[in-house]
């Protein structure tokens, strides 16, 4: 038996809920991630560096139970029992504790040498038969594989925040994935009753946060063109049947998380970086932001969705039209975005409507919403929007894929 097929075969197959899930950073995203295991059933260990962040990660857990009981999600005994199946510890688990796992998910900061380090710790102690994964959003996962020694049982997952609540999980398999670690990953998951995304191929960001960190952008450019942050969080709310708007989900995710990966996406992750390749400089936060954020901090985000003191305040019986405009733009990026990852070969368009309709809670995924309004009146909306994009000097990808399908005349297929 080779080296690497002995290695493949330290990783056992699942044995059921008693497999044990190890989370390693008991923040928001950390959390959410040990109570969506917990709640189905599983027992988790959620692994802190102090104290402190334990306990205000046990706090968060104890106020979500909470929330649960008063909106009748569970009662206060099954509660309980959750918060049972969740051991919190500070460092290494015991000898006992290591041997039942079977998955352990880094959520840590999007740092990538912190993460890259934390990771490279956690492979040295934890059994060769347990699956690693990372939660990042938007560091290139395939680099933070590049120190482990096991890099086989390495593997990226992107839960949805809040992940105790939204069921969605992409999942890419890295260059040295093993095709057992894959399939133990999903095997994993679906027991934990998550709605697994399979992408086709692993590119840094995945295939949600290049279409939802689109969307959120385009959302902060039209407030930096003047118009009211109200109203454009209700038009990005109509574009897609959704009961959240982008301003809103600022909110709830936390602005610093969404910036922060927005601002990775803009940054190379190496010479040959296929975003920045694409994108270039599309995902740069508009420049009066970034200003702001460099004096305020995050109070800049609130001082810049009030907008400048010095912009015009339009007539609000322009407001239908302001919102049919924004409705239009964000429609534009999202069938850019969508288009283009699938050019790519991440994902094909009805797993991608799938995504976007479970992820994000869209009544219709943005390649049905293409087949509705048609191949040429869609590639008209991101044609005029590449050209508005264009003389700000900001970059807009036009896929080819898109403009074969408008010459053509031809519907996207979604069975």
């Amino acid at each position: 038996m080779s080296s690497s097929e002995k290695k493949e075969a330290g990783i056992n197959s699942l044995n059921s809920k008693s497999a044990q899930i190890l989370v390693a950073g008991p923040g928001r995203m950390g959390t959410g991630v040990a109570l969506a295991f917990a709640q189905n059933g599983f027992p988790v260990i959620l692994v802190g560096r102090s104290e402190t962040s334990l306990e205000k990660g046990m706090g968060q857990i104890d106020q979500s139970l909470k929330e649960g009981v008063e909106k009748g999600v569970f009662t206060e005994g099954e509660a309980a029992k959750i918060k049972e199946r969740i051991l919190a510890r500070r460092g290494e688990p015991e000898a006992r504790e290591r041997e039942a796992l079977k998955m352990a998910i880094e959520a840590i900061e999007e740092d990538f040498l912190a993460k890259s380090q934390f990771l490279a710790y956690l492979d040295s102690w934890l059994p060769p038969s347990v699956i690693l994964a990372t939660l990042t959003s938007s560091l290139d996962a395939e680099l933070l594989s590049s120190k482990l020694t096991r890099p086989e049982r390495f593997i990226w997952t992107h839960f949805f925040y809040p992940a105790q609540k939204n069921r969605t999980v992409e999942v890419g398999r890295l260059t040295s994935t093993s095709a057992r670690t894959m399939d133990m990953t999903v095997d994993i998951l679906r027991q934990a009753r998550r709605e697994v995304i399979i992408l086709k191929k692993y590119r840094r960001g995945g295939v949600a946060n290049i279409i939802l960190m689109s969307l959120i952008l385009e959302a902060l450019r039209l407030v930096d063109e003047g118009y009211e942050a109200s109203v454009i969080d209700e038009a990005s709310r109509l574009a897609f049947g959704s009961s959240f708007g982008f301003i809103s989900l600022l909110s709830l995710v936390g602005g610093s998380m969404a910036l922060a990966v927005a601002t990775s996406l803009s940054r190379a992750s190496h010479p040959s970086d296929p975003i920045l390749k694409t994108y270039d400089n599309f995902f740069e936060l508009p420049s009066r932001l970034k200003e702001l954020l460099e004096r305020e901090g995050m109070d800049g985000l609130q001082a810049f969705l009030m907008g400048s003191k010095e912009s015009k305040k339009y007539d609000s019986s322009l407001e239908p039209l302001v919102l049919d405009l924004a409705r239009q733009r964000f429609q534009a990026v999202v069938f850019m975005t969508s288009t283009e990852v699938v050019e790519a070969g991440l994902i094909d368009p009805p797993s991608c409507d799938r995504l976007c309709q479970l992820a994000f809670g869209w009544s219709e995924g943005p390649f049905s919403l293409m087949n509705r309004l048609g191949p040429e009146a869609s590639l008209r909306l991101v044609t005029e929007r590449m050209e508005l994009s264009h003389r700000r000097e900001i970059n807009f990808p036009v896929p080819r894929l898109l403009i074969e399908k408008a010459q053509k005349n031809e519907l996207w297929p979604l069975t």
